[in-house]
């Protein structure tokens, strides 16, 4: 599982974003249908997407791209995508705090630049600074444990960023685990 945030031109490292190059290696050779498949740990909500194809050897042409292909939530997210570089965009939704992402080509490989995934709506990743800050007061105090409560009981999704506060397990889960955590964390 990996998480790769990066800023409008540049990876988390600082590095280029074009420069991390990921490609099939001998699918095609043995008979295996060409694909890569990329598991990010995200809190739920709705994300867009981005990412650049390449085809260096001639022989990438036209993937697709799917979230969490195979499962009941699989979505299409675009298809016979230009291996020019150019950047291919689409939006998804997280729910369970896993997305995958999934390439599929009938050609004879798949060569991928980069996947930058974002809060949709264009704010930028942030977590305020700590777990538990489920009202993002910069605090953590009852007042959290008692938000948390609420969204337990209610069912009320959070957004975002209160899910990532609110995991205080950061085992994915929102559940009574992490409210008790929260409140040893609260006193």
């Amino acid at each position: 599982t990996a998480n790769t945030w990066c800023d409008e031109g540049n990876a988390a490292d600082g590095k280029d974003k074009n420069v991390s190059f990921r490609y099939t290696k001998n699918q095609y050779e043995n008979n295996i249908a060409r694909h890569l498949d990329y598991a990010f740990e995200l809190p739920q909500g709705e994300y867009s997407i981005e990412m650049a194809f390449r085809d260096p050897w001639g022989c990438s042409k036209n993937p697709s791209v799917y979230a969490n292909y195979g499962k009941d939530d699989e979505q299409l997210i675009a298809s016979n995508c230009a291996t020019d570089g150019s950047a291919i965009k689409g939006k998804v939704t997280v729910k369970g705090g896993e997305l995958t992402l999934n390439f599929r080509s009938q050609d004879k490989a798949i060569n991928v630049d980069y996947i930058i995934i974002r809060p949709d709506g264009g704010q930028a990743y942030s977590t305020r600074g700590m777990r538990g800050d489920v009202n993002l007061d910069g605090k953590v105090d009852a007042d959290d444990a008692a938000a948390l409560l609420n969204a337990l009981l209610t069912k009320k999704t959070l957004t975002w960023e209160q899910g990532y506060a609110a995991d205080v397990q950061t085992d994915l889960r929102l559940d009574s685990s992490d409210l008790s955590a929260l409140k040893r964390l609260a006193k």
